[in-house]
């Protein structure tokens, strides 16, 4: 039967279909054949190419109804999908097995053959979700995909994938992370630790597979996080996965890490208006399953920002990806405010400015970020530089939007706010720096192996490393302690984050850090060429303060609109050893600047 006709230039092209219920002379030969064998295998593919989209999920070619027709002569038919995506089965009712391959390559048919008659025992998961129709896909909408124009509205937003399929309640016809073995497995035992996390962390999911059928086989166990409801997010994602080969009867110890500050982000959802990553407070679900709706055990735990910690009401944390490395920050509000980009110094990180954060974040959008090699950044020992470090910041204003942030740093990062200003002067209102390396000789010393532990408050950490090491190989709670020990007058809010910091150090980026810091000459060029206002911070060099006297009235002359102010019984950590007199300062500046 004839059914089209189209005349092309001066040939005529024809196309054809076959009257209703006429099965093709081909596949009555091929129904004829399986009828006559114990199993019949029927291999069909998809087609697909670079230069158009599928016009839906059925097989072409009436490959549908070869299936359909072979599988009425012989009921033992096994089905082999060599397709790149999912695909309807109208004939699944009627086959007893379906195996997918995908492209499989040149060895295809080894590879098949190895399954089928059970030399190799399948491990296989669905990557994807399979449909029971095109209907429950977002393209079967003419309002989201017209089909005739170059258009498409993705209205769907977080409801994609199997994510998606959650969300609507629509059952699928083979769920995302399906698929059989020829043996079968038991879950049990789950256990989440720890229960409650204050929003950045490590959760370990320990569980217990056991495989129960009678041959050696593997099986890839999932685990699915559910988020708060008030993050609007669907109800389960997949965080992390383990595949365990087991010999029948055995029973394996599994464990999955989920770590807050993982590229994947497995805690956090982006918040538009914050621009960030963000782990909200409230209750985290766990489930572990052999697919995303084959839950075997459920489990939770709390996030609970109350602030113990870092002592914010409001707090969000992301990353931005620059100059080859990831950049993390914790982030106290939104563009709503004159935002505050905090840079810490040696060894710290972005919290340790937690205390600061917490006054100011009424007024102020507070960024705190973590330099590279520091706190949850990226970075290596062979890419260290105050250059790198002034661009790492700059990219952190362009990426959240910051319009002409204040600039505070310490130390090394009061140096780096510095070559900042001074090479990107139009992404700075003004900058505070907090004592720093303003000096011709090394301030510090940067041959890590070559000192004693000191104690001694502000001295710690200016001419021995020694006390790094062996700080970091206390336990959490002895390092805090011995925070409290060597800087008595320190809060609580200083000390946790700072110990914390020196546990998070990369210790590999230590000498190059001390390195840029100390070679931070030519600081004159530097300072001469800021051209927005500065404050400079002194302390006591008797204490370990670094700037001099005659450094700072040599730095006073060379700036074009600055302040200097001076705080005795200070050393190298000013704020830390004299809090409420430098807040005064700053929050003065900050008013009139």
């Amino acid at each position: 039967e004839i059914s089209t006709a189209a005349l092309i230039g001066s040939k005529v092209r024809l196309g054809w279909e076959h009257p209703a219920n006429a099965i093709p002379p081909a596949m009555q030969e091929a129904a004829s054949l399986a009828a006559r064998l114990d199993v019949a295998v029927v291999v069909v593919r998809d087609y697909r190419n670079e230069h158009a989209d599928l016009p839906g999920l059925t097989l072409s070619n009436e490959q549908d109804l070869l299936i359909q027709v072979v599988a009425a002569a012989n009921p033992r038919t096994i089905v082999v999908l060599a397709t790149g995506g999912p695909a309807l089965m109208p004939w699944l009712d009627q086959v007893p097995a379906v195996l997918e391959s995908w492209y499989s390559g040149q060895e295809q048919g080894n590879a098949l053959a190895d399954v089928l008659f059970g030399d190799v025992n399948p491990s296989g998961k669905l990557p994807v979700t399979f449909p029971r129709s095109d209907a429950d896909t977002p393209v079967s909408s003419p309002e989201q995909y017209s089909r005739t124009e170059l258009v498409a509205n993705f209205s769907e937003g977080l409801a994609v994938g199997y994510r998606g399929y959650d969300q609507l309640g629509i059952e699928p016809l083979f769920p995302f992370g399906y698929g059989l073995s020829y043996t079968s497995f038991a879950y049990a035992q789950l256990q989440v630790a720890p229960e409650t996390i204050g929003g950045i962390g490590t959760i370990q999911v320990n569980f217990k597979v056991t495989n129960t059928g009678s041959r050696a086989g593997a099986e890839v166990a999932q685990v699915y996080l559910g988020l708060p409801a008030s993050t609007g997010e669907p109800p389960r994602r997949l965080v992390g996965w383990a595949k365990i080969e087991l010999e029948p009867g055995e029973t394996r110890d599994v464990s999955v890490t989920l770590d807050s500050n993982a590229t994947s982000h497995p805690l956090s959802y982006w918040d538009v208006t914050m621009n960030g990553w963000v782990i909200e407070s409230g209750d985290y679900q766990v489930y572990v399953g052999a697919s995303s709706r084959d839950i075997r055990l459920t489990a939770a735990f709390q996030v609970r920002h109350t602030g113990k910690e870092n002592n914010m009401t409001e707090w969000s944390e992301g990353n931005v990806q620059a100059n080859g490395i990831t950049i993390h920050y914790h982030r106290t509000g939104d563009n709503n405010k004159p935002s505050i980009l905090l840079l810490h110094g040696v060894t710290d990180s972005g919290l340790c400015w937690s205390r600061v954060a917490h006054e100011l974040e009424e007024g102020y959008d507070v960024i705190m970020t973590d330099a590279r090699g520091h706190g949850r950044s990226g970075g290596s020992a062979t890419e260290f530089s105050l250059a790198l470090l002034a661009d790492d910041a700059a990219a952190v204003i362009q990426v959240l939007h910051l319009e002409k942030p204040f600039v505070l740093g310490h130390s090394m990062g009061a140096i780096t706010a510095a070559t900042l200003a001074a090479t990107y002067p139009h992404v700075v209102r003004a900058i505070v720096l907090e004592d720093p390396p303003l000096r011709d000789e090394p301030p510090l010393q940067t041959n890590v192996d070559k000192s004693l532990f000191q104690t001694g408050g502000e001295q710690q950490n200016q001419f021995g490393w020694q006390w790094l090491f062996e700080l970091r190989a206390l336990p959490r709670e002895e390092r805090i302690a011995r925070g409290f020990a060597v800087n008595p007058t320190w809060v609580e809010e200083e000390i946790i984050p700072w110990a914390d910091s020196k546990a998070e150090l990369n210790i590999d980026i230590l000498e190059p850090a001390l390195a840029a810091v100390s070679n931070a000459a030519p600081w004159r060029e530097i300072i001469s060429r800021i051209e927005c206002p500065i404050l400079l911070i002194t302390g006591d060099p008797e204490r370990g303060a670094i700037v001099t006297p005659e450094a700072a009235q040599e730095a006073a002359q060379l700036w074009k609109q600055g302040e200097l102010v001076h705080i005795s019984g200070a050393g190298h950590n000013i704020r830390r050893d004299r809090y409420d007199e430098t807040m005064a300062v700053v929050r003065a500046f900050l008013s009139r600047t």
